[in-house]
């Protein structure tokens, strides 16, 4: 979703200052989902206010609706419908690498390291997985920012006490809550206890929240000013790193 919104803008407003060339009407973002809503997680009327919102930047949102396949060209949907795509980006969901499957632990959904509530990998006594590559399938965690910090933490308390003999703890979730957002001006912010938030206040707490979990005072600084300058310039284009020009004209 923050995708298809981010892509729409660009197609609005880079597009036109780098690419002079490109008639902007040739560009369409499509959102194809499965469920019926999109962000399944968020309340009611922050999932229809982020819809109306990639409405309005020119998504075609596709609901209810199931990929069959993918190929170079085109996505072949479930109805047997075929839409033509020169980029196809597939998010459904965080795998472990391949390479996983060579390290001979036990492996869940998404070739996952299994991992029991303590965060040791089963059957391994000092070994221990935390963020999107492990999960414990009787509690599995959001994959999220903060499940993977609050794990990461606890799986270095736990490697304490087992130095210090002691009994390992089981892995608690604290949820801070989930925010979303959609372009510029435009989130949406649901924390686990307190208001639910959209809009350009919404969007204002996800800048200052990412701005906070920054290293170091000198970046913080460094991203405030150059955000700062993105903001008001909004609309006049941006700075894009492009690849050498093609020899022949992209028909």
């Amino acid at each position: 979703m923050e995708l298809a919104g981010t892509l729409a803008e660009l197609g609005a407003t880079v597009l036109a200052a780098t690419f002079p060339d490109v008639d902007p009407a040739r560009v369409h973002v499509r959102l194809i989902e499965m469920a019926p809503s999109l962000l399944t997680a968020f309340q009611e009327k922050l999932r229809e206010y982020a819809r109306v919102q990639l409405d309005k930047r020119g998504v075609d949102i596709r609901l209810n609706t199931r990929i069959a396949e993918i190929t170079d060209t085109q996505v072949l949907l479930a109805d047997a419908e075929n839409l033509p795509s020169n980029l196809t980006v597939w998010a459904a969901g965080v795998g472990a690498s391949e390479a996983v499957a060579g390290w001979g632990l036990p492996q869940g959904q998404g070739g996952r390291i299994l991992v029991g509530p303590d965060l040791r990998v089963r059957g391994q006594d000092r070994i221990f997985a935390v963020g999107d590559i492990a999960v414990n399938p009787d509690n599995p965690t959001p994959q999220l920012a903060q499940p993977a910090l609050q794990m990461g933490r606890h799986a270095g308390a736990q490697i304490v006490r087992l130095d210090r003999k002691a009994a390992t703890e089981p892995f608690a979730y604290h949820d801070k809550g989930m925010m979303a957002t959609i372009g510029c001006r435009s989130a949406v912010v649901q924390l686990a206890q307190g208001p639910r938030l959209r809009g350009t206040l919404a969007w204002l707490s996800w800048l200052v929240l990412h701005l906070f979990y920054l290293l170091g005072g000198r970046n913080r600084i460094s991203t405030m000013i150059n955000l700062t300058y993105r903001y008001v310039a909004w609309g006049h284009g941006g700075a894009v790193i492009v690849g050498d020009e093609p020899d022949t004209p992209v028909r």
